[in-house]
């Protein structure tokens, strides 16, 4: 009864979230109020950078341009890829998504998250910097956004309720949800399990019937989207960094001057910035609160279980490398 009484408070959360408008006091009027779009809830280190974009996007414009903030990705009931089609269709002004739910619409945006492609937060924060950075963020623009800034919500790791899982063995056959992006989908194929590609405002459900074996997330997005509720077991694998990309429409970027381009691109790295320092901080006390309040078993993998499972999905690098462009692999440090 308690957890069909939580799904049932989940989905109604998720569902009744009240948008926010970010305005300074003292706001001029008549401005313009851009309705922003994210698919976690603000609580999560997302909801750190948009609110903190719409702070400082009112304050440097004098309050001309707002953000009006629609998490779980109200606006689309829900659904990512519709959520990113009504952003291209000019429906919605801003967004804050992950080169996953990109990777759906350009398979280059989706690069970053390789399994085992960066060594840490700093190896990502330097190559997104870099030129592998700006190679996504064109890709982005033939997309049909304008990118202002990265961010990084952690490394994701694998969840389920099954059994525990250290070694490809105790991989086969779980019914692992993924984002709907056929590179993850390919990924665990190879790896053995069963992939399930699921929109996750429908994630919690599934795991708490059954539908669903487990799920990859990173700590963050496991606790703020309350799915280490519905989980028992958390193999700790840091396999893929979760990128996202702050991105403002073709229709809003045209009308801007220069100068509030400028401005629109300030205030996004800025607010980007502090949510990769949210992110980074809040890491490993998730990982303590999925432990000590959550009750989660977790399996740590050393570094010779690791390399088994990153050769294992190594023929996923040829398997991409011609769609994904070998000067985006090279920026991005593949060989």
């Amino acid at each position: 009864m308690k957890k069909v009484l939580a799904g049932i408070i989940n989905v109604l959360l998720f569902s009744f979230i009240i948008p926010l408008n970010l305005a300074p006091s003292g706001a001029a009027q008549g401005g313009e109020v851009l309705k922003f779009d994210m698919p976690v809830p603000v609580t999560s280190s997302w909801g750190v950078g948009a609110q903190r974009f719409g702070e400082l996007l009112a304050e440097k414009t004098g309050g001309k341009y707002t953000l009006r903030i629609y998490a779980n990705s109200q606006l689309s009931g829900g659904s990512q890829p519709q959520a990113l089609q009504m952003f291209q269709a000019g429906n919605i002004d801003v967004t804050l998504h992950g080169s996953l739910t990109w990777a759906g619409t350009n398979v280059r945006i989706g690069a970053p998250a390789l399994p085992w492609l960066f060594t840490g937060w700093d190896d990502a924060i330097e190559k997104m910097d870099g030129e592998a950075g700006e190679l996504i963020f064109n890709e982005v623009r033939k997309s049909g956004g304008r990118p202002l800034a990265y961010g990084i919500s952690g490394f994701r790791q694998l969840f389920n309720n099954i059994r525990p899982v250290s070694t490809p063995e105790d991989l086969k056959g779980l019914k692992i949800r993924v984002p709907g992006n056929a590179m993850y989908v390919d990924l665990f194929k190879i790896l053995g399990a069963d992939p399930v590609p699921m929109s996750a405002s429908e994630l919690y459900t599934a795991l708490q019937q059954g539908a669903v074996d487990g799920q990859e997330n990173p700590a963050d997005m496991t606790i703020t989207q309350r799915f280490c509720e519905v989980l028992k077991y958390m193999t700790v694998w840091d396999y893929s960094c979760e990128t996202t990309i702050l991105s403002v429409s073709n229709g809003v970027w045209d009308r801007l001057s220069e100068s509030e381009r400028l401005l629109f691109s300030e205030a996004g790295r800025q607010a980007m910035k502090e949510q990769i320092v949210a992110a980074r901080e809040r890491n490993d006390g998730y990982m303590r609160q999925l432990v000590d309040e959550y009750k989660i078993q977790i399996i740590e993998l050393n570094a010779e279980q690791i390399e088994t499972f990153r050769t294992l999905a190594a023929p996923i690098y040829d398997q991409y490398r011609d769609s994904i462009g070998l000067g985006l692999y090279k920026a991005l440090g593949i060989k």
